[in-house]
């Protein structure tokens, strides 16, 4: 009991099927190129925060990248439960 605990805590690899997932959303939206550097933060049973960089076009303005962004949290938050 004392170990499961302690691996929580310290830090264990995220389930490699929900990582390949959240990607794969990502990656689905037309103007983003890449996805790297995916980290997910477990905080208890099925509550995940993660982070991750994209690549996007360098023409895009702020407010571009604002809306995409807003958009991949949204549809990555409701197929997967994880809030980036």
């Amino acid at each position: 009991m004392l170990m499961d605990t302690l691996s929580k805590i310290l830090g264990e690899r995220a389930d490699i099927e929900l990582a390949a997932k959240i990607k794969k959303i990502i990656l689905s939206f037309p103007d983003v190129r890449g996805a790297y550097d995916l980290i997910l933060n477990n905080y208890g049973p099925d509550t995940f925060n993660g982070t991750v960089h994209i690549e996007v076009p360098d023409t895009y303005s702020a407010s571009d990248l604002d809306e995409l962004i807003r958009e991949i949290t949204v549809r990555v938050y409701y197929e997967c439960n994880v809030i980036l």
